[in-house]
């Protein structure tokens, strides 16, 4: 089957209640969001990539013309696309080149699967159907309060594992920060699972103080304490933390994340397929994991990655980030379902997520852009 055509949809929901910002990125105060639709033979795939000229030139004039060239019937067939994508990006880098194509490559798992008959969790090997969830909240914007009460609200939703933002000021307050995780440990009990990111604001040393100044706090996991390729770091850094480390998200290859786990360097790993390019190279970072027997989360479109972490072999958890997340599942006519802070995955063909036509036309900005063969690649790194 050869991919017939692609639609894509620029998407902006309304904004969030209150902006939000994490230690070193924000605030944010929308998702906007673009939908990929591939057409092949009578099965439309859906995929996600950023909302910018950028990213939709690079789909239109670099990945798309190559896949027109490509028969897609099967896992082999989308694994050898991915590879020759990959080495066609070897000189622009990463980043969002790599969101593009991890567009163009869950919307194939999504029409092989498809054509299968079979739920992508399920062609990837997943033995269950169900795979627990945590929500992240509280960011470091909100005063304590407001935190507070955030983090109540999230924990009467059903989340009984729940991750805050860490690194206040850009992490120059971390007497602040310390604070803020004792006062949210006492408001929210034991019985809850509590974990912090600071995404990689400190260096090792920092990031070392801090784990000392919370470890009887019955954290879960830190997250990303510090930059994500000081492996070294992160190696010295378990070696001494009293509280597990997790780490990984953004890293963008499968040999990093070899790198860092030969290093001994977290407890937790969680790669992102938006930021490794697609379900195929996650699959191979999975494997990795299983083999180092490190546990597995990730998040970001969170109805999309459950289906990955289900079929990890020492999948752990799915993340599901608010307010991100409950705009995304806003767009969609269906979706896994999250009962208890579980996800219910879908018994149905593909990945599961349909988005919700009328509602993607209502925040849609101008027509949709349809791409079809016959266009070569314009985009050319030497």
């Amino acid at each position: 089957m050869k991919i017939e055509s692609a639609l894509i949809h620029s998407v902006f929901p309304p904004p969030f209640k209150d902006p939000v910002s994490d230690s070193t990125l924000g605030p944010f105060a929308d998702f906007p969001v673009s939908i990929l639709e591939l057409n092949c033979a009578g099965i439309v795939g859906y995929g996600v990539l950023p909302v910018s000229e950028m990213a939709h030139n690079l789909a239109k004039d670099l990945f798309l013309p190559l896949l027109w060239q490509y028969e897609i019937e099967d896992v082999p067939s989308i694994e050898r696309f991915w590879d020759l994508a990959w080495k066609r990006i070897r000189n622009m880098g990463t980043g969002i080149t790599l969101h593009v194509l991890n567009a163009i490559d869950l919307a194939l798992w999504d029409i092989v699967a498809k054509k299968a008959n079979q739920p992508l969790f399920q062609l990837l090997g997943a033995k269950r159907e169900r795979i627990a969830g945590y929500a992240t909240n509280g960011w470091v914007n909100f005063d304590l309060p407001k935190l507070i009460a955030t983090l109540e609200d999230t924990v009467a939703r059903g989340f009984r594992i729940i991750k805050m933002k860490v690194g206040v000021d850009q992490g120059t307050r971390m007497d602040e920060d310390v604070r803020r995780v004792k006062a949210v440990r006492k408001a929210l009990g034991e019985t809850i699972g509590l974990a912090v990111d600071s995404n990689q604001c400190w260096s090792a040393e920092d990031a070392l103080r801090f784990a000392r100044q919370i470890a009887d706090q019955n954290i879960l996991w830190f997250e990303e304490p510090i930059p994500a390729r000081d492996f070294f770091g992160y190696q010295q850094l378990v070696e001494k933390s009293p509280i597990p480390i997790a780490a990984g998200e953004t890293l963008c290859e499968p040999d990093e994340y070899a790198t860092l786990l030969k290093l001994n360097g977290v407890s937790i790993v969680q790669p992102f397929a938006c930021i490794l390019g697609g379900v195929t190279p996650f699959r191979r970072v999975a494997q990795i994991a299983a083999d180092a027997g490190i546990r597995l989360t990730t998040g970001g479109f969170s109805p999309l990655t459950c289906n990955l972490v289900a079929a990890a072999p020492t999948g752990y958890l799915t993340e599901y980030p608010i307010p991100m997340a409950d705009t995304f599942s806003s767009l969609l006519q269906r979706a896994p379902k999250i009962v208890n802070g579980e996800f219910h995955l879908l018994q149905v063909p593909g990945h599961g997520v349909l988005p919700d036509p009328e509602v993607v036309k209502r925040y849609s900005r101008g027509s949709p852009v349809r791409i079809e063969p016959g266009s070569l690649a314009t985009i050319q790194v030497f």
